[in-house]
């Protein structure tokens, strides 16, 4: 079944009135085309000899777009009034819900006074709480809507706080303590250390002197000594010489030397020096011994047979 822009209408939904409206402003349009729709089928063109034929499907072509052509711009009248139309709507709807609004607000404070108090005193609450936890820096609990809080909740939170802050300044304390005292012990310690490395440098430095004075001393000593004995050699050398009645060369064949480089002999005293024997007289004697000496030691010869000598 066919169409009708009666039918379209109504499917668009709109009133009766604006329906009527619509289709009073459109029925002229499709009752021009009616006028054109027999011409339209009559006109069939199969060659180009039709010359009359595609002059005249023209000329009904131009009808036809002329009609449409006045429907879009009644469609666009139509437009234009219908947004006029709802913009008015609009206007006076917005003109009513000003009026009413500020009225309905005015009694919903009325209707809703204690709960719009209680909210309010709650956001107060909330912005009194949250600048006293600023004090509590991060032991204050994070996530937590204070207002929500008891009276004695909220108490009980600070205390809890307070107490944690307290054992954390105490430990904070202890702990400076200990590290001041910790550094003063290290500082004693420091300062005996290098007590005791001045004094060992005093002592070690003392003691070098005194060696020093000790070394120089047992030089002199040594060479006053060296002098002495140089000059007591001398003096004994001199005196030995005058001493021994008789100095003879014994045969080395004569006497036999042992480990202990000495040897006994029949009699006398025997000095080897430089590989010869010397018999000392010195007068009676109870025991003889043949004594080996150094090739360089010419001068303790005198001073070892004066020894002899001495004890018998």
């Amino acid at each position: 079944m066919e169409k009708s822009l009666a039918v379209v209408i109504k499917d668009s939904g709109v009133n009766d009135q604006s329906g009527v409206v619509i289709q009073s402003s459109f029925d002229v349009f499709l009752k021009q085309a009616d006028t054109w729709k027999s011409v339209v089928e009559s006109i069939v063109v199969t060659s180009s000899s039709q010359k009359k034929e595609m002059k005249l499907a023209r000329t009904t072509r131009l009808a036809l777009k002329d009609i449409r052509v006045a429907a879009k711009k009644r469609t666009t009248e139509l437009k234009a009034e219908a947004l006029k139309y709802n913009k008015a709507v609009q206007d006076a709807y917005n003109f009513i819900e000003e009026t009413i609004t500020p009225l309905e607000e005015q009694l919903f404070a009325q209707e809703k006074f204690a709960e719009i108090e209680a909210a309010a005193l709650k956001i107060k609450l909330r912005e009194e709480r949250n600048a006293e936890m600023v004090q509590y820096g991060s032991f204050a609990p994070h996530g937590i809507d204070y207002a929500s809080l008891s009276e004695e909740e909220y108490i009980t939170m600070k205390e809890g706080i307070e107490v944690s802050m307290a054992e954390k300044a105490e430990a904070d304390r202890i702990a400076e303590e200990e590290r001041l005292e910790r550094l003063r012990l290290e500082e004693i310690a420091r300062v005996e250390a290098e007590r005791v490395k001045a004094e060992q440098a005093r002592i070690e430095a003392e003691n070098y002197a005194k060696l020093r004075a000790e070394n120089e001393r047992l030089r002199l000593e040594k060479k006053e000594i060296a002098e002495k004995v140089k000059k007591d050699l001398a003096e004994e050398k001199a005196r030995v010489a005058a001493t021994i009645d008789d100095v003879k060369q014994v045969p080395e064949s004569s006497f036999k030397i042992d480990d202990t480089n000495s040897a006994y002999l029949g009699s006398g005293i025997y000095v080897v020096f430089n590989g010869t024997a010397y018999e000392l007289k010195h007068g009676s004697t109870s025991s003889h011994a043949v004594i080996i000496m150094p090739d360089t030691a010419i001068i303790k010869l005198a001073e070892f047979s004066m020894r002899i000598i001495a004890n018998g």
